[in-house]
């Protein structure tokens, strides 16, 4: 389980679209993670996405930027907890 205040401030991309109320964030749209919440034994992570929109996504929606223009697919782990899927980076990530 990772530290999720880590992920606050990081840069994301969404993985597909994702609809909510506010309206629908494209695929590949890019944003800023403002915060990671619990509900309802799940994560949450609320992106102020760079169209303007402010939403919550699912940890599998979004993808970290850990370095400049290196994307990792988080993955949403059976207990609710998030982790970087880092079988789909490449070798200079690590």
């Amino acid at each position: 389980m990772m530290d999720v205040k880590l992920l606050q401030g990081k840069r994301c991309r969404a993985e597909r679209a994702i609809i909510g109320h506010q309206g629908v964030v494209k695929a590949n749209t890019e944003g800023t993670i403002q915060h990671v919440i619990n509900n309802l034994d799940r994560q949450l992570i609320n992106v102020e996405w760079d169209n303007g929109l402010t939403m919550y996504a699912f940890p599998d929606e979004v993808a970290i930027q850990e370095k400049e223009e290196t994307l990792a697919p988080l993955r949403w782990e059976d207990d609710g907890s998030i982790t970087y899927d880092r079988t789909s980076w490449s070798q200079d990530c690590h």
